[in-house]
């Protein structure tokens, strides 16, 4: 139990550097739990800023209606090496300009496109990386971890680190 409090207080301190960041209380702890992973992969993954579709940042998109949508705005303007993250509510349909989507679970069948497309898929379904996503996020035991289909992965401007992936749960080749 200690270490589970102590995971969620990290992942508060690390997203709440900024002015307005999203309270405990208004945010589900594995909200933010969501978003410091989510961060992570980016910090601990090399990124080649010639195949995203804006210069200089890292476009994340998700729809408002997705109840991680108010922790992962709190990544605005987090650094990633010399890039930063900007947070985009409520893309076009098709998801034109992201670099990385996080899938509602009804959007799942929309992962394999996106990968295609040079899209970061993250999804929150235990089948996500089997379908075609990047990055799939699942309960563990009552904690989160991730799961990497590196022929996803590979298709972005991501290059996670081999200790990143040493830490997923599963790794698809």
């Amino acid at each position: 139990m200690r270490r589970r409090l102590a995971g969620g207080l990290a992942a508060c301190a690390l997203l709440s550097g900024a002015p307005g960041a999203v309270a405990m209380t208004q945010v589900a702890k594995q909200d933010l739990l969501l978003a410091a992973l989510i961060y992570n992969f980016t910090r601990f993954s090399e990124v080649e800023p010639d195949a995203l579709e804006a210069p200089h940042v890292i476009t994340l998109c998700v729809q408002e209606v997705v109840q991680s949508a108010a922790a992962l705005t709190t990544l605005t303007g987090k650094p990633v090496g010399s890039l930063s993250i900007e947070v985009e509510l409520d893309p076009a349909d098709d998801y034109r300009g992201c670099d990385i989507v996080l899938l509602d679970p009804a959007e799942a069948g929309m992962a394999t496109a996106l990968s295609e497309q040079g899209v970061l898929t993250v999804g929150m379904a235990d089948s996500f990386i089997d379908e075609g996503g990047a990055l799939g996020v699942v309960d563990a035991a009552g904690r989160l971890r991730f799961e990497v289909n590196l022929a996803a992965v590979e298709r972005t401007a991501f290059r996670p680190s081999s200790k990143l992936l040493r830490l997923a749960n599963r790794v698809a080749r």
